[in-house]
C-alpha cells in the first residue's frame, strides 16, 4: 500500500500544470493521511463521499414495464439487474447519439421512446 501511494504522489508531480484531482482512499488506520499535503490530492478515510444514484431508479417492476412499453424485450433478456440499471441511467443522462454508438444492436426507436418516457437530462 505504501508503494502504491508513493507512486501516485510521484505521478501527480508530473501533472501539476493541468487541472485535475487525485482522490486517495485509505482503508488502513496505520496510514496518516494528514501527512499528504497537496492542492491536487483529496484524502478520505474509507470510501469517502459517495453519492448514490439508487434514488434515480424506479422499482424493478416499473423499470421492466417501461422497457417492455418502449419495445425492449429480447435485447434486455441477457442483462442482469445491474446492467439494466446502468442502461436505464445512461438512457436518462446520455445523448441519443451516444446510446446508438454504445448499443448498436438495440432498436433506435425503442431507445428514443424510452428516453422520452423517463425524461431527458441531456
Amino acid at each position: 500500500m505504501h508503494i502504491f501511494l508513493y507512486l501516485v504522489l510521484i505521478f501527480s508531480q508530473n501533472l501539476l500544470a493541468e487541472d485535475f484531482k487525485i482522490h486517495v482512499h485509505s482503508f488502513d488506520d496505520d496510514i496518516d493521511l494528514k501527512k499528504i499535503k497537496s492542492r491536487v490530492i483529496e484524502t478520505n478515510k474509507g470510501a469517502g463521499r459517495y453519492i448514490s444514484q439508487v434514488s434515480e431508479l424506479p422499482s424493478i417492476e416499473e423499470m421492466d414495464e417501461q422497457f417492455k412499453t418502449a419495445g425492449f424485450d429480447h435485447q434486455l433478456l441477457k442483462m442482469d439487474q445491474m446492467d439494466k440499471d446502468l442502461f436505464y441511467l445512461k438512457v436518462k443522462k446520455r445523448s441519443i447519439e451516444y446510446l446508438i454508438k454504445k448499443y448498436p444492436t438495440f432498436d433506435i426507436d425503442s431507445i428514443k421512446k424510452l428516453k422520452k418516457m423517463i425524461g431527458d437530462e441531456n
